[in-house]
């Protein structure tokens, strides 16, 4: 219990650093209106989520490359993005004691302390944890799902991998054409 909880907090205050370094920044960055020649993926996510909050899933022409979850995410914590960095941190800080968990269950407590440590401090991990991006919590789902799967709980791993899938661009299939649930769909009249 003692080496979760110090796993847990080495992750959660190296992603603090990365939130008081960078992530405070990148708030003020996108809260202000958003310049038509930035093509960043966060402001996709940004505006998916509102257009969400709108009753519309997809963009103003038709076209939507970006999968659903994330800026479904985005829209239930009502585009505040102060809140949207809080869940990521949490994510990506829970997602360094799956790592644990999944080297534990596969192999010795040394390895799962190393791995989880690893993690924890891996400095791509924690950043990008305060980037309005899809990867801490694709991350989360498919850990979690190695995890389940390495316990032998399948029908529990099939449900994280499937909420996997729509969280993340990079899943094959997803790439280099509309997304497969109809790209733009009204969810009211």
């Amino acid at each position: 219990m003692k080496t979760r909880l110090l796993i847990f907090l080495v992750a959660l205050v190296a992603r603090l650093f990365f939130l008081w370094h960078e992530g405070l920044g990148m708030v003020s960055f996108f809260s202000r209106q958003r310049d038509p020649k930035d093509l960043s993926d966060s402001w996709d996510y940004i505006e998916l989520a509102r257009n969400i909050r709108r009753g519309f899933f997809g963009f103003v022409d038709s076209s939507a490359f970006r999968p659903p979850l994330y800026p479904a995410l985005l829209a239930i914590l009502n585009d505040n993005l102060y809140l949207v960095l809080i869940v990521q941190i949490i994510l990506g800080s829970l997602t360094a004691l799956l790592v644990y968990e999944i080297a534990l269950v596969k192999f010795r407590w040394q390895v799962a302390l190393i791995s989880g440590t690893l993690f924890a401090l891996a400095p791509m991990s924690a950043r990008y944890s305060v980037f309005i991006m899809t990867e801490t919590l694709f991350t989360f789902l498919l850990s979690a799902a190695t995890l389940l799967w390495a316990k032998n709980l399948y029908v529990y791993a099939g449900g994280f991998f499937g909420l996997a899938a729509p969280s993340n661009p990079g899943i094959p299939g997803q790439r280099n054409r509309p997304f497969q649930f109809g790209g733009c769909h009204r969810f009211s009249s």
